[in-house]
């Protein structure tokens, strides 16, 4: 039977397709994120208790991904001209856990790019968001190679999201790696540790 989204966030879950080019499946991920945090969370919703929610043990298996949900729906209540409180704790305040660490899905998600494209593992690095065209053609975006004019990649929107879902919480500005050392960092991940742990998810896998 087909998943439909509840009738609660569904505005929120159609913005996330439509605006973010975000799976319908992986939106309800996020809306279910979103719910816990406002079910969890001391009220009244302010910055204060969604920092608290997020310093918690209920936010230990994924603090990214509800920071990251949280202010994606503070994005789309923004676009309704409702302003929400958003979380100051941010990603890389955990760097020194996190230090090169991508998780499984996210490498599962590398790993495809590599082989759609053909791409030399040695330009990951190298790929920054002014690299990215995004402007949907048949659900593909087109990324510039930087080390050889000309040369153009055709890739799906969604495989490309879900990278910038778990790199970026917040819009990227032109300079931010496409997989960066830390979520929300300005740094790109190293190659040797990248080609270490994409090669560890390959035997694993």
């Amino acid at each position: 039977m087909p998943m439909t989204p509840k009738d609660d966030l569904a505005g929120f879950q159609v913005w996330l397709q439509e605006t973010r080019f975000i799976a319908r499946r992986t939106t309800s991920v996020y809306a279910s994120r979103v719910r816990g945090m406002i079910r969890l969370s001391e009220q009244p919703i302010c910055t204060e208790h969604l920092d608290a929610f997020l310093q918690s043990g209920w936010a230990d298996s994924s603090r990214d991904g509800y920071y990251c949900a949280w202010n994606r729906f503070a994005e789309y209540c923004a676009s309704k001209s409702i302003q929400l409180p958003r979380p100051t704790l941010k990603s890389d305040q955990r760097a020194a856990r996190r230090e090169f660490f991508i998780p499984d899905p996210i490498l599962d998600y590398i790993i495809e790019l590599l082989a759609i494209t053909n791409m030399k593992n040695s330009i990951l690095p190298t790929l920054q968001m002014k690299h990215i065209q995004r402007i949907p053609n048949n659900g593909m975006w087109e990324i510039q190679d930087p080390t050889q004019r000309g040369l153009y990649y055709r890739v799906p929107i969604s495989l490309i999201m879900h990278i910038l879902e778990w790199g970026h919480t917040e819009e990227p500005n032109p300079d931010s790696p496409l997989i960066p050392i830390l979520t929300n960092s300005l740094q790109p991940m190293p190659l040797p540790p990248l080609k270490r742990l994409l090669s560890r998810r390959k035997r694993t896998r």
